[in-house]
């Protein structure tokens, strides 16, 4: 799996978005050696502070393997650490059901 890693102080507070957004893309599969989604990745990364001045807060990206067991497992790795995140900031906030 490659990804990106939040940053010490979150973009979104410096810049004042609103919302942040986590995106997950996937890596090569049978016959495809470059899969779409992993170019729009790369095209996102690369532009990355033109979105935040544009007010687009990207908090993270993944390019995910393209196996079902592999991306569950990256999935939930995601999703925790986001529940966690958020809850450490912010305590009692609700923004992610992380009861799952």
């Amino acid at each position: 799996m490659e990804s990106t890693k939040p940053t010490e102080q979150r973009e979104d507070e410096r810049y004042g978005s609103r919302c942040s957004f986590v995106i997950t893309g996937f890596g090569p599969f049978a016959g495809v050696p470059n899969n779409p989604t992993s170019t729009l990745i790369s095209c996102l990364r690369n532009n990355k502070a033109q979105l935040l001045e544009d007010g687009v807060h990207i908090r993270e990206t993944h390019i995910l393997d393209t196996s079902a067991e592999a991306a569950k497992f990256e999935i939930q790795g995601i999703y925790s650490r986001l529940c966690s995140d958020k809850l450490n900031k912010d305590g009692d906030d609700k923004s992610y059901d992380c009861s799952t």
